[in-house]
């Protein structure tokens, strides 16, 4: 027994050091004191948009098939860009929902949506965002600013997405 503790030293201080962060303590919509913003209770985010399909992971890395250059890219977003993309996203996904669709035109920033956002949830269930694409976008998100701030969020996804590997 006294043998393994000087062991688990090491292993205590590194966990202290990088300041970890125990799951549920934050609402995902505050930055918390490690500086890293956690998905609200989502998964990944599924959408196509300008001909490309997209998913984004909740680890902050993305897929696109294609990007602007045709081919098949991956990457991760940078800690500053992806708090700013989770915080919309935490804000949308955690806000009230109304008992029908609302439609808005696209805020600036936005992104034109070519079908519905879908939220893959931590127990691997789906469920829509947004319902429909278009200049229109709908969704059941009763509040309208997180609703356009998930939109412009989404957009600069897709901005990134399609410029990995060109």
């Amino acid at each position: 027994m006294l043998r393994t503790i000087p062991l688990l030293l090491p292993a205590l201080l590194l966990l202290q050091a990088c300041e970890v962060v125990p799951r549920g303590e934050d609402n995902g919509l505050e930055r918390p004191a490690s500086g890293l913003v956690e998905a609200a209770n989502w998964d990944e985010i599924r959408f196509r948009s300008r001909g490309s399909d997209i998913i984004f992971q909740s680890t902050g890395h993305f897929y696109v098939d294609p990007n602007s250059c045709h081919r098949r890219e991956s990457g991760a977003l940078e800690l500053a860009t992806w708090n700013r993309i989770a915080l919309a996203i935490n804000r949308a996904w955690l806000a009230p929902r109304s008992e029908t669709p609302i439609c808005t035109a696209l805020p600036e920033g936005g992104v034109l949506l070519s079908a519905s956002v879908e939220v893959r949830v931590w127990n691997n269930g789906t469920q829509l965002l947004v319902d429909s694409g278009g200049t229109r976008p709908c969704s059941r998100i009763a509040d309208q600013s997180a609703f356009e701030n998930l939109l412009q969020a989404l957009g600069e996804v897709v901005t990134l997405a399609r410029a990995e590997g060109c």
